[in-house]
This record gives structure tokens, sequence and C-alpha cells, in this order.
């Protein structure tokens, strides 16, 4: 079924690899208190019976599956397109939140992402496993980024 939608094995890998760094992204919004104590104070108020968890999942897979739309939203977001965010985010506050210098946190998930990567190809004692370096864009935004507090 998914290689008649996307063509490909490797279409559909990409595909969703996109689409769980979209839903990744919501979740780390959401939950990460140290980073985005804001919005997950909002979360938490207007969806209270709802459960978020954050955990990088797209560590079994390469991070060029989802380069291409990280630099797209890396863009979107240092343009402050809130338009172009609100059908992503799970809640349009956090479209909002993103928008409004939110690129330090994007970059963060980011590199939290390629970070668990790395780390479970250690436990693995797959040594050499490392994700590639992410485009120019992306590792000035993560370099950027104030340390935090």
């Amino acid at each position: 079924m998914f290689l008649k939608l996307f063509g490909s094995e490797l279409s559909a890998v990409s595909a969703l690899c996109q689409y769980e760094l979209l839903l990744e992204l919501n979740s780390y919004l959401a939950v990460d208190e140290k980073r985005t104590p804001d919005s997950v104070a909002y979360m938490k108020k207007v969806h209270p019976n709802t459960r978020f968890e954050f955990f990088p999942s797209l560590i079994a897979f390469p991070l060029e599956n989802v380069t291409e739309v990280a630099l797209k939203l890396l863009s979107e977001i240092k343009r402050g397109n809130k338009d172009f965010l609100k059908p992503l985010m799970f809640d349009e506050s956090l479209a909002v939140r993103l928008a409004n210098g939110g690129e330090a946190i994007f970059a963060r998930c980011l590199q939290q992402l390629a970070d668990a990567k790395q780390l479970v190809a250690r436990q693995r004692g797959n040594l050499w496993d490392y994700p590639a370096p992410w485009p120019k864009e992306i590792a000035e935004a993560i370099q950027q980024a104030p340390p935090l507090q």
C-alpha cells in the first residue's frame, strides 16, 4: 500500500520521517520545561487531559530524510511566518511561539535529535554510525542558539 502511495520504499521512509519530525517538534514544544517553559505551561493549561512526551524517535533512520523539511521550517520560523506554521502545529499558540524568535528552540530540537541518534549508535557499539552533519544553515542556527540557563 505504501509503495503505491509513495512510489518507493525510500520515498515512503523519507515522507514518514518528515511527518515524525513535525510530531517531535510539537511534542518538544509541549513538554520541555527547561527549553520552552511558556509553551509547556500553556499546553498544560489548555489541554490538561493530554499527556505529552518527547523522546527523539527518528534515531533509526538517517537524518538526511528530514534535512529538506528542517531547512524549510527553519526558514519560515526565521521569517516569522505564522500562516505556514499554524497547520503544522498541534495548537496555534505553538506556531505563534515559533514565529516569534523560535529559531533557537527549533535548532535545539534538531540538535537533541542528532544527539539521541549518536547516543543510540554508541550504546549499540557502532562508533561509526554518527549522523551526517547538518547543512550550514542549521549548523549555524544551532551554534548561535544561546545556552540554556
